[in-house]
């Protein structure tokens, strides 16, 4: 499912030639022309990136971020500003959880890197929360098998000392770390069957 990209300012010119900038791109592009109806958007909406300017009127672009933020701290920002100041800069990066802070006017190929580099952070996060219960579920299956079955451990210990000695080599380890998977999935095959998962 394509990743999903909020723009919000309150200038119509720039919210048309972002439209016109981002149509091929392969996100799907959102719009917003201010605070308010960018919380709105994000209501009713799954928002991955959430690119918002400064100075806006109502709601600006930090309190913004900062009221997404607490209700939905999984959205990575970008800001965009005329005016940074040394004080609007650290309210940003701390209250409001900046990926990045861009100074207008900007070119769209800096913006256009920006939003592609947030959304590849965004997916590694998204993989990361996927990933970690998964280990630590394997973790203890892994715990529970040797426990049961002592002898794993010496098998894992002699699939490890089976290494390449020149572990520098990229190719070697990744043969190897194919091997172990190889190993632990024919372990685990094996004693799927023998008690509960």
């Amino acid at each position: 499912m394509a990743a999903t990209v909020l723009f919000v300012d309150d200038d119509a010119l720039l919210i048309d030639g972002l439209r016109r900038t981002v149509h091929r791109e392969p996100y799907r592009a959102l719009w917003a022309t201010s605070g308010e109806e960018a919380l709105e958007v994000i209501a009713r909406e799954s928002v991955d990136l959430l690119v918002a300017d400064q100075l806006m009127p109502g709601i600006g672009g930090v309190d913004l971020l900062a009221e997404v933020r607490a209700s939905q701290p999984q959205v990575i920002a970008i800001l965009l500003t005329g005016q940074a100041t040394a004080g609007s800069v650290v309210r940003a990066l701390n209250d409001g959880n900046v990926f990045r802070l861009l100074l207008k006017p900007c070119s769209r190929e800096e913006l256009a890197s920006s939003v592609r580099l947030a959304l590849a952070y965004k997916a590694l996060q998204d993989q990361q929360r996927l990933v970690v219960p998964l280990l630590r579920r394997l973790n203890t299956v892994l715990e529970r098998a040797n426990e049961r079955y002592p002898g794993i451990a010496e098998d894992h210990q002699q699939a490890t000392t089976a290494m390449p000695a020149d572990s520098r080599s990229l190719d070697s380890l990744v043969a190897a770390a194919a091997g172990l998977d190889h190993e632990i999935l024919r372990a685990m095959r094996s004693l799927t069957g023998r008690f509960d998962l």
